[in-house]
């Protein structure tokens, strides 16, 4: 419903709306509730198709005064929409200020070498991919039984990553809940990895001595 909500409903009067028809039907099959909230960006492929039927739609309108009443309904939902949207956090200067954490971060990452492979929480994998070859960690499957997912392999990641770091306390439940990389974490040090860090939830592991 709120993907036709932006065009005050009247894309449903194209038939053009019909070639988002697949990408819902598929979604109705996952048990994923990403899919069908608004704070993710599994959406986006399809909010151009909904604005193209909207459009077309719009020309079916013939009175020149409903095409005004559709239009200003369409740029106030999209208007409301989008204050209650994630798109408003780069208006928080929140968003902007380093903090102690985010420090400690920073000097977490930058102890470990450029060039090799690492598996990182969901949150610190984005600042490891311009130097080095990462995968999330919780992804990888028990590398005691040498199992190696086929994105793994693609990656050219091993089954058993140079370094681990991961950060446990923002309950960030993908791929893995923090409950979940916590044990991973104990089986890894038991495993082979020592412990480079570990202090305030944040993790760094090598492999080998």
């Amino acid at each position: 419903m709120l993907l036709l909500v932006p065009t005050a409903f009247l894309a449903v009067r194209s038939p053009l709306v019909l070639v988002a028809v697949p990408t819902l039907l598929w979604r109705f099959a996952s048990s994923d509730p990403a899919y069908w909230g608004t704070d993710y960006h599994y959406s986006a492929v399809l909010m151009p198709i909904v604005f193209a039927a909207f459009v077309e739609a719009l020309t079916r309108v013939r009175a020149r005064q409903w095409r005004r009443v559709f239009v200003g309904a369409s740029a106030l939902a999209t208007g409301i929409l989008l204050a209650f949207s994630p798109l408003t956090q780069p208006l928080s200067p929140t968003l902007w200020a380093d903090t102690p954490r985010q420090d400690a971060e920073r000097s977490l990452l930058a102890r470990i070498p450029s060039g090799v492979t690492v598996a990182a929480s969901n949150t610190l994998a984005a600042q490891l991919t311009s130097r080095d070859t990462v995968t999330l960690f919780g992804r990888l499957d028990d590398a005691s039984a040498g199992d190696v997912p086929a994105f793994a392999t693609l990656a050219g990641l091993a089954a058993r990553p140079q370094y681990i770091v991961a950060d446990t306390s923002k309950g960030d439940d993908f791929p893995t809940s923090a409950l979940q990389q916590r044990v991973i974490l104990s089986e890894d040090i038991a495993d082979g990895y020592t412990v480079l860090y570990d202090s305030d939830n944040l993790t760094l592991l090598k492999l080998g001595a």
